[in-house]
C-alpha cells in the first residue's frame, strides 16, 4: 500500500502519497488537518475502517479524498479536542488536551493510500465471515502517542483494487470513548454530505464535565494516570 501525507488545514492543503501492501515479514483556535510520518507504534485508541461499495461508477478518487478533507476540517471545529494535542502538565503531573492555537497548530494528520494488496478490494473484505485482520489493519493509520505531546486522532483515506474507497481513523481513548467515537463519524458524513449544519443543530457536542459528577474523580484520574504512566511525558499509552 502506498500513503501519502497531505496536509489539511482551513485552506486544504495537499502533500506526498505511500503504497501499503500485505507484510511478508514482521515488522479554542480553528483546527487544522496536517501531514504526518507513519510510526511503529501500536494505536493507543479506537481505530476503525469503513468500507463503502457502490454499485454506480463511483467520483474520481481525487474528488473523494478532496470532500473528505475539506468536511474534516469543518467537523473538526465542532470536535476540538480531536484538533488538539495530549500535553504533560509538570506542575500537576497530569495530563490535559490542549485545544487552544498552540494546541491545534499542528493539525490532524490525513493519509492518502493506495491499496495493492490481493484480495483487498471491498466486496471481500466485508463479505468474509473471518475478518482479515491484517488487511483492515493497512487500512487504518496509527497514533503517534508514544510521548507528549501527543495526537488524538489520525484518519487515513485507501483506494482500493477495483475502485472501492476505505476510510479508516485512529482516536486516542484519552479523547473520546466508544459513543463519541461513532458521533464524531456520523458528524463527519454529514458535513461530506453537505448536511453539516443540520447535524450540528440537532445534536450539538457537549464539553462540560460537569455534566459527570463523580466525588474523588479528579484524585482517581491522576492515580490511575500515575499507575498506567508513570514515566510521562514518555511511554503514554504503551
Amino acid at each position: 500500500m502506498r500513503r501519502r501525507h497531505a496536509n489539511i488545514s482551513q485552506d486544504h492543503r495537499g502533500g506526498s502519497r505511500r503504497r501499503v501492501g500485505r507484510r511478508r515479514a514482521a515488522g479554542g483556535a480553528a483546527p487544522a488537518v496536517r501531514a504526518g510520518r507513519a510510526v511503529g507504534h501500536a494505536s493507543a485508541g479506537p481505530a476503525r475502517a469503513h468500507l463503502r461499495r457502490r454499485r454506480r461508477p463511483p467520483p474520481p478518487f481525487a474528488s473523494v479524498v478532496a470532500a473528505l478533507r475539506a468536511s474534516l476540517a469543518e467537523t473538526l471545529a465542532r470536535f476540538p479536542p480531536l484538533a488538539g494535542r495530549i500535553v504533560h502538565l509538570p506542575s500537576t503531573g497530569d495530563a490535559a488536551i490542549d485545544c487552544t492555537e498552540r494546541g491545534v497548530a499542528g493539525g490532524v494528520r490525513f493519509l492518502v493510500a493506495e491499496s495493492d494488496a490481493d484480495g483487498a478490494d471491498a466486496a471481500r473484505l466485508a463479505r468474509d465471515p473471518d475478518h482479515d485482520v491484517e488487511a483492515f489493519r493497512l487500512l487504518a493509520p496509527t497514533l503517534d502517542a508514544g510521548e507528549l505531546p501527543a495526537e488524538t486522532m489520525a484518519a487515513q483515506v485507501t483506494r482500493l483494487p477495483g475502485g472501492g474507497v476505505a476510510l479508516g481513523v485512529a482516536m486516542h481513548h484519552a479523547a473520546v470513548d466508544g459513543r463519541s467515537v461513532w458521533r464524531f463519524l456520523q458528524a463527519w458524513a454529514a458535513a461530506c454530505r453537505g448536511e453539516g449544519e443540520a447535524d450540528a443543530a440537532a445534536a450539538p457536542p457537549t464539553f462540560d464535565r460537569a455534566a459527570v459528577r463523580l466525588p474523588g474523580g479528579e484524585e482517581l484520574a491522576r492515580s490511575v494516570l500515575r499507575k498506567y504512566a508513570p514515566d510521562l511525558p514518555k511511554a503514554i499509552g504503551k
